[in-house]
């Protein structure tokens, strides 16, 4: 997988700073990274992001049921996905890359 750069589409923010993603709201936060259980690609972003000392919701797939809403929405419905305002990024390598790219911008 590759790094995919494009706007983000079907989000919208409401007035108590909550994104609509597939319906489900989430806090305004640079970088949304969605998971699912049993997943160690996952894990290691996850811990990856804590080292890092980057900021994220965590939305897991496997309790909000948006699967269908991630493939409306960015096109895919694989994990490891981390959205950011100006990337969607799919994959372990890809997002550990993006990441040391783009660290300073998502502190």
């Amino acid at each position: 997988m590759g790094i995919f750069l494009k706007k983000m589409k079907g989000q919208y923010v409401n007035k108590a700073g909550l994104t609509s993603i597939g319906g489900k709201y989430m806090r305004k936060t640079k970088v949304c990274l969605f998971v699912e259980k049993n997943n160690d690609e996952c894990k290691k972003i996850e811990e990856i992001l804590v080292e890092m000392g980057i900021p994220y919701e965590k939305i897991d797939i496997d309790d909000n049921g948006i699967r269908g809403y991630m493939m409306k929405d960015f096109g895919t419905t694989k994990v490891p996905l981390l959205v950011t305002p100006n990337a969607i990024v799919i994959g372990l390598e890809a997002i550990k890359k993006y990441l040391e790219m783009n660290k300073e911008v998502l502190l």
